[in-house]
């Protein structure tokens, strides 16, 4: 079995002809359910007085719009399946993006809770004064990001 890869143009044409055969469904259905309902009050009550050979084509045009009904059916299942699997595609798209920017957005969290802690220019903070305390800083920082992406990892998250 041939996979083929899904880009946005050719999603895009498909799911085009989809609503273009869907509308074409509707168009055809508004014509021959008509028809066959009209068929089958003919064939009920017979106001008619025909002959048998009238009748059996009667019949048999009746038989040929009921397959051409449960046809153009069949095709609106087929569509509605292509379009819910269209939507299941782009769901997992959405999912997988909303994924990222949820694992970009846990790493950024706790670095802008550091930053606006020490961004206060309080004076009587001791670690200011210190001498390494900006080195220190860095450190954290790159500890905590190291392992929020090796938690990420371990739980297949990233």
């Amino acid at each position: 079995m041939r996979i083929k890869i899904v880009d946005k143009v050719n999603n895009r044409k498909l799911m085009d002809d989809v609503y273009n055969i869907r509308s074409e469904i509707i168009k055809l259905k508004r014509v021959l359910i008509p028809m066959e309902q009209l068929l089958n009050e003919i064939i009920d009550e017979s106001p008619l007085d025909v002959s048998h050979e009238y009748q059996l084509l009667i019949k048999h045009i009746h038989s040929r719009l009921l397959r051409q009904t449960d046809t153009l059916m069949a095709c609106e299942h087929i569509t509605d399946d292509i379009k819910d699997n269209n939507e299941s595609y782009r769901s997992n798209r959405i999912n997988g993006v909303m994924n990222v920017l949820t694992i970009i957005s846990s790493i950024f969290f706790p670095l802008s809770f550091l930053t606006g802690w020490y961004g206060m220019n309080f004076s009587y903070m001791p670690e200011l004064d210190w001498h390494y305390s900006y080195f220190v800083f860095i450190a954290i920082s790159l500890v905590v990001v190291v392992s929020l992406i090796t938690l990420f990892k371990k739980k297949n998250w990233f």
